[in-house]
């Protein structure tokens, strides 16, 4: 019945909720009537004071529940990714303070060949013997899966055949990692800056991965840069 007095309304129910009758004249006087009125509107304030900290508290909570779901996902995906490519690369990070300004091979944890080339041409042969320049420089065991790793420094290039005739151009500063059934296993593991000229094959795809993506393709040339 009287639209936009819901505050005096309030106030009005909680003065009459808190209201005792009692005999004592002298309670009924002006001031004491006032000081009681304010003790009523101060406890009803601060009545409504808790519920709006409620309701911002439960909004608070809402928000973060949301921005942890949110968040989460990414965080899993960008952890594991990372992850990943470094269990890639666990083999070399032993020689990331080498100091030699060296390209380096790495055939899994017993062979390391270091090349005092500025631009060698390696040679990854299809039993994965390594060949820099048409000369042999490492024979692998083939009963042995292993993690076989090119580095090349800042300051060096590379040009790289692999065994099923891709080739690639790895840029200074750069590393790439591959297993060694690479003839029927055409992953890739890279960081850094590499060129790459995939040799088309339509049963075994050409998966590039690096620490923020990964590439298939069957045959074609791109340009990877991922410091």
């Amino acid at each position: 019945k009287f639209p936009g007095e819901e505050k005096k309304i309030e106030a009005a129910i909680a003065m009459i909720k808190h209201s005792t009758i009692n005999k004592d004249k002298s309670l009924y006087s002006r001031p004491y009537k006032m000081r009681n009125l304010s003790r009523i509107f101060d406890k009803n304030n601060e009545q409504q004071k808790q519920l709006k900290r409620k309701r911002v508290y439960k909004y608070i909570v809402g928000v973060a529940a949301v921005l942890i779901l949110c968040v989460l996902p990414a965080y899993y995906l960008l952890f594991y990714t990372s992850t990943s490519l470094n269990d890639e690369f666990a083999m070399i990070e032993p020689c990331a303070n080498d100091t030699s300004g060296q390209v380096q091979i790495f055939m899994g944890d017993e062979q390391s060949i270091s090349l005092d080339k500025t631009n060698p041409n390696i040679t990854v042969e299809k039993d994965g013997s390594i060949s820099v320049d048409n000369v042999q420089v490492a024979k692998v065991d083939n009963e042995k899966l292993t993690t076989n790793q090119i580095v090349v420094p800042y300051g060096k290039r590379s040009r790289i055949t692999l065994p099923d005739g891709s080739l690639l151009w790895i840029n200074s500063g750069s590393r790439i990692a591959y297993k060694s059934d690479f003839s029927t296993n055409r992953k890739l593991t890279i960081s850094g800056e590499i060129y790459l000229d995939v040799k088309r094959d339509v049963h075994h795809p050409f998966i590039v991965k690096s620490s923020r993506m990964e590439v298939e393709v069957l045959g074609t040339a791109f340009n990877v840069s991922d410091y």
